[in-house]
């Protein structure tokens, strides 16, 4: 008898994956961190720009040229969703890499993402029935599970689509000819749609030229690479894909990027904006309205400025794509009903700047029945108008952006007890007292009154019972000597009180000076300095208008 030494159980091998070429595996892990840090940059913009940017935030509401703000969180937590996916992918081929000692771009062992989603959905039923067998369920539970054959139906036939739509991806699927002539298609499309709106919102004429070449690349890639290696279908269509990829980047990245940095540059985070010249120089408006939509929302500017005399007649009711409209050192002779800014012809207006213009009564064509309801910033600064017409209280929308500076009014006009502008400007109107109803606006929550000679702003009495909650006001320049209590010192931003006795006060104490909470309140918030180094009475400014916009 022979003896027989046991035999030791063969262990399998391992499944191997194919190594990456290393120029794939960098290629592929450097376009996952590329979006990675670009999304979480986004991201984290939306959720910062609310912080440091109020001011911003505020003039973009204002103007419509962003998504309001109390969905900046939505965004931003999409944007991380991404960024967060785009990680998981990079520690995937990490792991991958390390783990098996090589440029792999997934674990040998790792299966399919279809069997992935079977998995999970078969966890999730089992776990569903389990409780529902714990627990005495309804009727209407029981009906339910008893659609679960019908559900698991759906689900086969979705995994399915995924499946084969995960197999025409591959570059040596058959079927992957009819996957790329679809996204031709629509890639087209998409780029051509760029294309056009690049043209007339962008600038940069560079940028434009991009768009252009990316749209001819897109259309004469497939046929100029086959050409080049028509002896190997699927290096072919590798090199496609890598140039799709580089033409969504540069769409989706690279482009907004370069459309970003001039205005981060000249942000100011002190103020938390650009500051006051930017948005009264006319290039740099144009270049908001037209470029803020490729970056985070508008339309056409067409404007009217350096005219001697103007006399709006109906055919301005054509220039139906305004969004702005602005007189600069003009007399304005004739602006009657039968010119009228209306909703029906300017949808899309927004603002209306009368500068240095002279005008012989307040136009009927600014307060038509018809207004436009997007028209939320009216600034008129240095006229000889004398009066605002009741009957703007009738059209004009609350929460305007209103300045009246350097007029003739004889008083305050009445017609500001029914208008509610969350900004009000009455600088420069040699005005000896405000009146009571001016603050009776619960929106009111920018006040300026620089340059007029207050000696005081009013108290609100016991009977008072809307008390405006203004939050920045500048009074430089007057005669004021202290601040009513109804202002909230604490909550406030911005309290501009140069070249006034209540600063000359202020200047006087020391730390060593007795102050009570009022005083000592004043003493921190108060600016008794000019903004800037030199002393500007006025919001628009009109000082600089020559030079900005020359």
């Amino acid at each position: 008898m022979q003896a027989v030494a046991p035999q030791l159980p063969v262990i399998p091998a391992p499944p191997t994956r194919p190594k990456a070429h290393p120029f794939i595996w960098l290629s592929v892990t450097s376009i996952h961190s590329v979006c990675f840090v670009y999304a979480g940059f986004i991201g984290l913009l939306y959720v910062r720009l609310p912080i440091d940017g109020a001011a911003l935030i505020s003039t973009m509401e204002l103007y419509s040229v962003a998504v309001p703000s109390k969905n900046f969180k939505v965004v931003a937590a999409a944007y991380f969703v991404l960024a967060i996916v785009h990680v998981l992918i990079l520690l995937r081929i990490t792991y991958a890499s390390v783990r098996f000692r090589g440029l792999l771009l997934s674990p040998p062992e790792d299966g399919s993402s279809v069997s992935m989603l079977r998995t999970l959905y078969n966890r999730i039923t089992r776990s569903v029935k389990q409780s529902v067998k714990r627990s005495s369920v309804s009727r209407r539970t029981s009906s339910m599970l008893a659609g679960d054959a019908k559900l698991r139906s759906i689900s086969n036939a979705a995994l399915k689509s995924v499946k084969a739509y995960s197999a025409a991806s591959n570059v040596t699927d058959p079927n992957y000819g009819k996957l790329h002539a679809i996204r031709e298609i629509v890639e087209t499309a998409f780029l051509t749609t760029q294309a056009y709106k690049s043209s007339y919102r962008v600038a940069s004429p560079w940028i434009n030229s991009v768009q252009i070449f990316l749209l001819v690349l897109n259309c004469w890639s497939f046929t100029l690479i086959d050409r080049l290696l028509r002896s190997s279908i699927g290096w072919t269509r590798l090199l496609c894909q890598y140039i799709h990829l580089c033409i969504d980047i540069t769409i989706h990245i690279i482009i907004p990027l370069f459309l970003f940095l001039p205005y981060a540059r000249i942000f100011n985070p002190e103020i938390g904006e650009f500051g006051t010249e930017f948005w009264y120089t006319d290039r740099w408006l144009v270049r908001v309205f037209n470029e803020f939509p490729m970056i985070f929302v508008t339309s056409l500017f067409d404007g009217v400025s350096k005219l001697f005399i103007v006399e709006l007649t109906p055919i301005y009711q054509d220039l139906r794509n305004m969004v702005g409209f602005k007189v600069y050192n003009s007399t304005i002779s004739r602006w009657n009903a039968d010119a009228a800014i209306t909703a029906q012809h300017h949808t899309r207006i927004m603002f209306v700047f009368l500068a240095a213009t002279n005008m012989s009564e307040f136009p009927p064509g600014l307060y038509d029945v018809d207004f436009p309801p997007h028209l939320a910033d009216i600034e008129i600064c240095r006229s000889n108008l004398a009066s605002l017409p009741d009957a703007v209280a009738d059209v004009w929308p609350f929460g305007l952006f209103l300045i009246l500076e350097e007029l003739q009014l004889p008083a305050i006009p009445p017609v500001l007890a029914k208008l509610r502008p969350f900004f009000l400007s009455l600088a420069g109107n040699n005005i000896t007292s405000l009146p009571t109803f001016v603050l009776q606006n619960p929106i009111l929550l920018f006040l300026r009154v620089s340059g007029n000679p207050l000696s005081a702003l009013p108290e609100l009495t016991a009977n008072d019972t809307i008390v405006p909650p203004v939050g920045w006001m500048w009074a430089s320049l007057t005669n004021i000597s202290d601040v009513p209590s109804w202002l909230d010192l604490d909550a406030m931003g911005t309290l501009d009180a140069n070249e006034t006795p209540l600063c000359a006060r202020l200047l006087a104490l020391d730390e060593s000076s007795a102050m009570d909470a009022k005083t000592a309140a004043l003493k921190r918030l108060v600016r008794c300095y000019p903004e800037g180094g030199e002393s500007n009475i006025n919001h628009f400014p009109i000082k600089v208008e020559p030079v900005i916009n020359a």
